[in-house]
């Protein structure tokens, strides 16, 4: 992910969040206790926050710091990983069922003789 995606879709984030409960940056900046220049800079000029940014952030806005992450794709990760694991699995099956079908195959050739 660039850095240029993750600027853009953390000020969306926060901007949608601002929407969300009609707040301003500045009232924002002051339920989070952090610099009104500093969220400034996120929205406006596409800084990516700190941890502890965004940690008070989410305080501010009295959300967890996982529902602020709970949106593609930082969300997808796990679906990614489970949709790969789930290709495995479902490969490593068809695979023993082409190796019965085989050896039904061969079984089948020898009874009709």
């Amino acid at each position: 992910m660039s850095k240029e995606f993750q600027q853009e879709i953390l000020k969306n984030r926060i901007t949608d969040y601002l929407k969300k409960n009609n707040l301003s940056i500045n009232r924002l900046a002051e339920l989070s206790n952090i610099r009104q220049s500093t969220l400034n800079n996120i929205i406006n000029r596409g800084t990516i926050p700190r941890v502890d940014t965004i940690q008070a952030i989410c305080e501010g806005l009295n959300i967890s710091v996982k529902d602020f992450f709970d949106f593609p794709p930082y969300n997808q990760v796990k679906n990614n990983e489970d949709n790969k694991n789930n290709q495995i699995e479902l490969t490593q099956k068809m695979d023993v069922l082409n190796k019965k079908l085989i050896e039904m195959e061969k079984e089948l050739k020898e009874l009709r003789g």
